[in-house]
C-alpha cells in the first residue's frame, strides 16, 4: 500500500534519530567496538540533521558525476609518494583548478567513501528500462507519439511524400486543415481517441477542419 505524504514532509526527525542510533550501535557491535563506548551514550536523544533540498537538483548535481565514473581519475592525480598524495580539484562554484595534498591515509579514506557497500548498486533502472522488463523501446515511442499527438505527422514520414509536410497537415483535395481525431488498432478498437473539447482548445474556431482517422494496421 502506498502512503502518499505531504510535498515539504518524508519522515519525522526524531525519528529518524532513534533508527540512526540504533543501526550504529549494531555497526559497534559487529564490529567490536561497542565495548569501548560510554553506556550512556545510548540513553541519549540523537540528532540527525534533516534540511530540505529544495526540488532535489543541488543532490542530482552531486550524485550525476559519480553515475559512471569513478571518484577521481589518474589525470587529477599529481605527484605519490611514500607518504602524501597530491591531486587536482576544482572548487564548488569556480572553475580554477588548485593543488591539494593530503596524507595518503586520507586519501584513500576519501576514495573508500566513494564506494558501495556489498549488495548495492549505483544505478538502478525501473519501469521499461529494467533489465526484466519485456517492453521494446519501439512501443515506449509510439505511446509518446500517442500521448503528445504526434502519430499522424511522424509515420507519415515513413513514407515518400510529393512534397514536404507544413506544421499544419491540409487535405490533398479541398485544402481544408487535417486535425488527428482518433487511432484505430488492427481489431477496430479506439487506441486513443481526441474529444472535440481538446480539438477546440488546441485550434482556432474559424479554421476550416476535416476529419482524418489513422488506422494502426499493426
Amino acid at each position: 500500500m502506498w502512503l502518499a505524504t505531504p510535498e515539504n514532509f518524508l519522515f519525522p526527525a526524531a525519528a529518524a534519530g532513534t533508527v540512526y542510533r540504533q543501526k550504529f550501535r549494531e555497526a559497534m557491535r559487529a564490529a567490536g567496538f561497542e565495548k569501548n563506548i560510554d553506556p550512556s551514550v545510548w540513553r541519549k536523544d540523537w540528532i540527525v540533521d534533516v534540511e530540505p533540498v529544495q526540488d532535489g537538483r543541488a543532490v542530482l548535481k552531486y550524485l550525476a558525476p559519480y553515475a559512471f565514473r569513478i571518484a577521481i581519475s589518474d589525470n587529477r592525480i599529481v605527484e605519490c609518494t611514500e607518504s602524501t598524495v597530491t591531486y587536482r580539484w576544482t572548487p564548488s562554484g569556480t572553475k580554477q583548478q588548485i593543488l591539494r595534498r593530503v596524507e595518503g591515509w586520507k586519501f584513500v579514506r576519501g576514495f573508500l567513501q566513494h564506494v558501495l557497500p556489498k549488495g548495492f548498486r549505483k544505478v538502478r533502472n525501473y519501469g521499461w528500462m529494467a533489465s526484466n522488463c519485456r517492453t521494446r523501446i519501439e512501443l515506449v515511442r509510439w505511446l509518446v507519439w500517442q500521448y503528445r499527438d504526434w502519430v499522424y505527422w511522424l509515420a507519415s514520414g515513413i513514407a515518400p511524400q510529393p512534397e514536404r509536410h507544413q506544421s499544419q497537415i491540409r487535405c490533398r483535395k479541398c485544402g481544408g486543415t487535417l486535425n488527428v481525431r482518433a487511432i484505430i488498432g488492427p481489431d477496430g478498437t479506439f487506441i486513443r481517441y481526441r474529444s472535440d473539447r481538446t480539438r477546440r482548445e488546441n485550434e482556432s474556431p474559424f479554421a476550416e477542419t476535416r476529419t482524418t482517422i489513422w488506422h494502426d494496421t499493426g
